[in-house]
């Protein structure tokens, strides 16, 4: 499984006052200082064989997808691997995630600094955070 929710996932809703006052408008340079749309930000949950989307969050163009990301939990299960990439490296969410008994394998900004298990011979490495508790990092 993938999870994504980046700037491409925000959609554009029907102009009415009921969706901007749920998803709100981004800001625009036109003078009117908002956009002609609502928009929702959507975060799926997507099987990598076949790109079904599983499971769907969604929120405010303006809401995190790491937030929006957590509720994605109610659809993972023991053994399945769950891809994200570095926007999801949350302790948060990965406590949530893995609280479920899914496995789960993210991308870090390259500013974090994690400990060195050991090095493998891409230039990779996993890692194991003690001070959260929470599993091991592959970085590099």
């Amino acid at each position: 499984m993938a999870a994504d929710g980046h700037r491409r996932y925000r959609l554009d809703v029907a102009d009415s006052q009921a969706n901007a006052d749920a998803f709100g408008r981004p800001g625009s340079g036109r003078g009117e200082g908002v956009g002609g749309y609502p928009q929702a930000h959507v975060v799926a949950l997507v099987e990598c064989g076949t790109h079904a989307v599983i499971d769907a969050a969604l929120g405010g163009w303006h809401d995190a997808e790491v937030r929006l990301a957590e509720g994605l939990d109610r659809s993972l299960t023991p053994g399945m691997l769950v891809l994200g990439d570095r926007d999801f490296a949350s302790t948060r969410l990965v406590r949530a995630w893995t609280a479920t008994g899914a496995d789960v394998c993210l991308r870090v900004k390259a500013n974090r600094r994690l400990p060195v298990d050991r090095m493998l011979p891409d230039g990779s490495w996993p890692t194991t955070t003690r001070r959260t508790g929470w599993g091991r990092w592959w970085s590099g």
